[in-house]
């Protein structure tokens, strides 16, 4: 019976060979980030600390990215702002998407777009859920060497052109 499904449907075939890749093997352009990062992100008015992991999960069919910013409090204290959010990268063929999920209640379905050399990967927004319908977002990675990257952090407000939001700086610690 699973042999009559996958010959009437070849492209099941196709998923199954690329669900055989795991891990690096599956996410080569993008196997560069696994590990754990620190930095900071500069804003118009602010500046935060950052911490990001990137681990495979679900037996390396999954990269998935954790990220806490901090925000330092306005007056001298410890209330301090915490931000999180967690994105998960996947593979589809060739291509590769990701969902993001922002504790402002925000979820992102994104494309991921790699540089011809691998060293950019631009995720642009296809859809915001829980946001106007034509708010559109994305984060370019730049690879500086093996242990660090930068990120440029855009938003287009209803239709707008991109504006940078925020400029990261990462360096590996793992």
């Amino acid at each position: 019976m699973v042999l009559m499904l996958l010959l009437a449907h070849p492209t099941r075939v196709c998923a199954q060979e690329d669900a055989d890749l795991r891990g690096a093997a599956r996410f080569g352009p993008l196997a560069w980030l696994v590990g754990e990062w620190q930095g900071y992100g500069i804003f118009p008015d602010d500046t935060t600390y950052i911490h990001k992991r990137f681990d495979y999960e679900t037996a390396g069919v999954h990269l998935v990215e954790r990220t806490i910013d901090i925000f330092p409090p306005e007056d001298l204290g410890t209330d301090y702002q915490l931000h999180q959010d967690f994105a998960v990268y996947y593979r589809d063929g060739s291509d590769y998407h990701v969902k993001s999920f922002f504790v402002e209640g925000f979820v992102w379905s994104s494309t991921v777009r790699v540089s011809s050399n691998g060293d950019t990967l631009l995720v642009a927004t296809d859809q915001i859920e829980n946001a106007p319908p034509t708010f559109r977002a994305r984060i370019t990675f730049i690879r500086e060497g093996e242990d660090g990257f930068r990120g440029v952090f855009e938003l287009a407000p209803d239709g707008q052109t991109f504006e940078v939001f925020e400029r990261q700086v990462m360096r590996r610690i793992r």
